[in-house]
């Protein structure tokens, strides 16, 4: 294996590396990030892989959406009623998650 994680790289994700300028043992880390623990993976990684692991994915993404400057504009067209939808949507879902908890509360009385 070319990464101390002892995992196979995809050719692509081995690309990716080359392409962001890091080691794979970087490109395995953020791979790994949803099926390990961040202090398993912390410890073994030296300072400048850590933040190297912290910033790409942040920076892949802003690639993908053209900047922090040019944000997505997927919904730009969108009218209100599907914007509302989409909200309630992503609302029930973390609901349901368990990881907000919402609460009605009536409008406050005309004076």
């Amino acid at each position: 294996m070319a990464n101390r994680f002892d995992i196979e790289l995809h050719p692509q994700d081995v690309r990716w590396a080359a392409a962001e300028g890091v080691s794979q043992d970087v490109i395995a880390a953020v791979l790994l990030l949803h099926e390990r623990s961040v202090d398993e993976i912390a410890s073994q990684l030296g300072g400048p892989e850590l933040e190297q692991v912290i910033m790409l994915p942040r920076l892949s993404a802003m690639k993908l959406d053209g900047g922090a400057n040019n944000p997505n504009d997927s919904w730009a067209g969108a009218t209100a009623d599907e914007l509302r939808a989409e909200i309630n949507r992503r609302l029930t879902v973390l609901q349901e998650a368990g990881i907000i908890e919402l609460q009605v509360i009536g409008a406050p009385e005309a004076r």
